[in-house]
């Protein structure tokens, strides 16, 4: 351009000669700095592109490491087991396995329950009964009660003893008893009546029948026979004639 100002002052070109260049000079001028522009943002993509990539490839390392860290611990394992040929699980508490959830080359998964412990060195079992209310009156602590285990039929087995050690005072809701699996003895068919929890000790831990021991377990069912009151055999036959009698004495003076 400073040359085409200077020819066009000493009269070598003409004006509109001139004007074209300067035309061309200033769309020249507007297409590079497009151009210059479109540069400028490449660069800045590329410098977002660069930072991704450094990101990325930080995250999958710290990945790959973790993966790495956990494959060395499944290796360890894995050498140990090899190594003993075995693995031993220890018990939290000491105690007698009363049940094995899983049977061997079963599979099993993380946070499943492998055995059900009964804690303690020496195992003690009660009875628990849900005594009905109209027996309770005749019921006390050291009263002592025939058993039938469902296990065990008493037509061969016979029966076996055991005696009352507490008695509650309270009745038993029904989501107490439902909490003892196949203990609770309300049906949809029974009415609605109330139940007091009865603990039982039995006088004999292990069951003996012609010179075998029989075991005990938690969850076993058994029957019990209470001795409720006494009475001579005619007040039995005229037991209605009491009720009877009672109900038309008239009021109970306090």
């Amino acid at each position: 351009m400073k040359n085409y100002d200077e020819y066009l002052k000493r009269g070598l070109i003409s004006k509109e000669q001139s004007y074209n260049q300067r035309y061309l000079f200033y769309q020249q001028q507007s297409s590079w700095q497009n151009m210059n522009s479109q540069l400028i943002q490449e660069n800045l993509q590329i410098i977002n592109l660069e930072s991704e990539i450094n990101s990325t490839s930080a995250d999958f390392d710290n990945r790959i490491s973790e993966y790495e860290l956990k494959l060395s611990e499944f290796n360890r394992m894995l050498a140990e087991v090899d190594a003993n040929d075995q693995l031993i699980i220890t018990s939290p508490v000491t105690g007698k396995i009363e049940n094995l959830a899983f049977t061997e080359g079963q599979m099993f998964s993380l946070g499943d329950s492998l055995v059900q412990i009964l804690p303690g060195e020496k195992q003690h079992y009660q009875l628990m009964l849900w005594l009905p209310n109209h027996s309770v009156p005749f019921v006390r602590p050291g009263d002592k009660v025939n058993i039938r285990y469902d296990a065990y039929p008493y037509e061969k087995f016979g029966q076996f003893s055991g005696e009352i050690i507490s008695l509650s005072r309270v009745p038993a809701t029904e989501s107490e008893m439902l909490s003892y699996k196949g203990s609770s003895p309300v049906t949809a068919q029974q009415p609605k009546e109330a139940y007091y929890k009865t603990v039982v000790a039995l006088s004999d831990q292990v069951l003996h029948f012609d010179d075998r021991s029989l075991p005990i377990g938690n969850g076993m069912s058994a029957e019990v026979t209470l001795f409720l009151e006494k009475r001579p055999l005619y007040q039995w036959i005229l037991s209605p004639y009491y009720d009877i009698k009672r109900s038309l004495g008239g009021p109970v003076n306090g």
